[in-house]
C-alpha cells in the first residue's frame, strides 16, 4: 500500500530527477600525431532576414486569401464566384511568391567580413 510519505518522496524523486541536467560528453578526443586540428566551422547568419520576414507575410497573407475565397460563396449567398477565384487565385501566387523568398532569405551562410584593401593615395584603390 503506497502511503503519503512514499508518495511524497517518489514526486521529490521526480522533480529532482527531472531538473537534474544531463551530463556533458566526453571532449573529442586530439588529432593523431603530425595532423593538425579541423578548422572551427564558420560563424553563420540568414542571408537576408528582411526577405525571410517579407517571404512570411507574403505566405501567410495568401494562405488567409485561400481561406477567405473557399468560404466567401457559402457566407456571401451567392453563386458568384469571380471573386471568389480571383482571391483564390490571388492567395496562391502569394503562397508561391512568398515560400521561395522564406527559404533563400533564411539561408545561412558564412558571415562576410567588411571589404578589405589598402587604401591608396587619392582615397581606395582597384587591384585586379
Amino acid at each position: 500500500m503506497i502511503t503519503r510519505r512514499s508518495l511524497a518522496v517518489l514526486v521529490a524523486a521526480a522533480f529532482t530527477s527531472a531538473a537534474t541536467p544531463a551530463l556533458a560528453d566526453d571532449p573529442p578526443p586530439p588529432p593523431p600525431l603530425g595532423r593538425a586540428a579541423p578548422a572551427p566551422p564558420a560563424p553563420l547568419e540568414p542571408r537576408n532576414p528582411t526577405m525571410m520576414v517579407g517571404g512570411i507575410v507574403i505566405a501567410a497573407t495568401g494562405g488567409a486569401l485561400l481561406n477567405i475565397a473557399a468560404l466567401l460563396p457559402v457566407l456571401t449567398g451567392t453563386s458568384e464566384r469571380s471573386a471568389a477565384g480571383g482571391m483564390f487565385l490571388g492567395g496562391a501566387v502569394a503562397i508561391a511568391v512568398g515560400v521561395p523568398l522564406m527559404i533563400i532569405g533564411g539561408k545561412h551562410v558564412p558571415v562576410q567580413t567588411a571589404w578589405t584593401g589598402a587604401p591608396g593615395a587619392k582615397g581606395w584603390t582597384w587591384s585586379f
